[in-house]
């Protein structure tokens, strides 16, 4: 059974490790090489070349299974899956991909490739985020397990925080006993199915995912996930963001919350930070330029009596939206019952690869007495 922050019990192959360290023409020994991600990278690379595609490799739910398979911490991932007819040629393809990757500083690697007599190479590269290390936590425990999550912040993330959401009902905040980076909780999960394990610290830029971790509890990790075709999306921004719209109000009637009205003044904020964020390739919720969301809500003129924003970035604008309810901490945001009016603003990007197509900045807010 794997866990995170354990070695794999059967360590990444020498290969993939070289190939990995020519990709970003770096020695092996400086490569930020993450065992559990490889072997979820080469699980992805068998599923597409079982399946003779790519979109095993690159479909989310795929990546969160075999992130539970392997016990690879991971707050995000961008993923990049090449076919071709020879390891060379795949190789060369993503070295192009990743020479225009900026640097991050709590960035892993793992890859994984397959190669077949008469059915080419397929090679899987996973870039993942984590701001956290932990202390072994199961990614599969039995119905009313306690789990003891445990470990330390890493990469100038502090003020560690712990949320959970169970299969069925709403996320929770988790007590943390905490000094300095360093902190441990306790959560008992009675519900069978797929629990979400969501750490978050800070920095500078605010406040920020260290972990997400799928947790199965008294049920089997699924071998393969539910890659139903997604509904066709609408191309235009404004038709995205009324998408977003219509899927927030959608998850909150289904939990018995009121619907939010869109305000015109939220939307163009919210748009104009998505703008923001493209323009300056920076990801966060504090900005050198136009602060946090209340600074720009004030600047904007728009009153309010609380205010809170969530951020993603992702393929669609719905992938996006679905990203955010997985995250305890954002789902959270979603459906706090206190919020009245919402803006939701989504700027596109450039797409090379699995690199992210939409920004989406969501802001909500109860305004205060007009």
């Amino acid at each position: 059974m794997a866990a995170y922050g354990e070695s794999p019990s059967s360590p990444s192959h020498p290969a993939d490790r070289r190939l990995a360290a020519g990709l970003f023409r770096v020695e092996e020994a400086a490569l930020p090489w993450d065992d559990p991600l490889a072997s979820a990278a080469r699980i992805l690379a068998e599923r597409a070349q079982e399946e003779a595609s790519a979109s095993a490799a690159v479909d989310p739910e795929e990546i969160r299974l075999a992130q539970a398979r392997t016990g690879a911490v991971m707050a995000d991932f961008h993923p990049f899956v090449v076919r071709a007819g020879s390891l060379g040629a795949a190789t060369q393809r993503l070295r192009e991909s990743v020479a225009k990757l900026p640097v991050e500083a709590r960035r892993r690697i793992g890859l994984g490739f397959v190669e077949a007599e008469g059915e080419g190479v397929t090679v899987v590269l996973l870039l993942a985020t984590a701001g956290a290390r932990l202390d072994p936590l199961p990614t599969s425990v039995r119905r009313g397990a306690t789990l003891s999550i445990a470990g330390a912040l890493v990469g100038g993330l502090r003020e560690p925080e712990l949320t959970i959401t169970p299969p069925r009902g709403n996320p929770f905040h988790v007590p943390l006993e905490s000094r300095g980076a360093e902190f441990r909780g306790v959560a008992r999960v009675d519900d069978p199915g797929r629990w979400w394990i969501e750490i978050l610290g800070r920095d500078q830029r605010g406040p920020s995912v260290a972990a997400l971790l799928p947790v199965y509890v008294g049920t089997a990790i699924p071998r393969r996930g539910d890659r139903a075709p997604p509904p066709p999306e609408p191309a235009g921004v404004a038709e995205k963001e009324r998408l977003l719209a219509a899927e927030t109000n959608r998850l909150r009637s289904s939990r018995g919350l009121a619907p939010l009205i869109v305000d015109p003044l939220l939307a163009r904020i919210a748009r104009a930070y998505a703008e923001e964020l493209r323009a300056t390739g920076r990801f966060a919720h504090v900005s050198a330029i136009s602060g946090d969301v209340r600074a720009r809500l004030e600047a904007g003129g728009y009153a309010f009596a609380r205010a809170g924003e969530n951020l993603a970035h992702a393929p669609t604008a719905l992938l996006a939206h679905r990203s955010l309810v997985q995250s305890p901490a954002h789902l959270a945001v979603l459906t706090q019952a206190s919020w009245r009016e919402a803006g939701f603003g989504v700027a596109l990007v450039e797409t090379d690869g699995a690199t992210p197509g939409v920004i989406v900045v969501e802001v909500f807010a109860a305004p205060s007495d007009r």
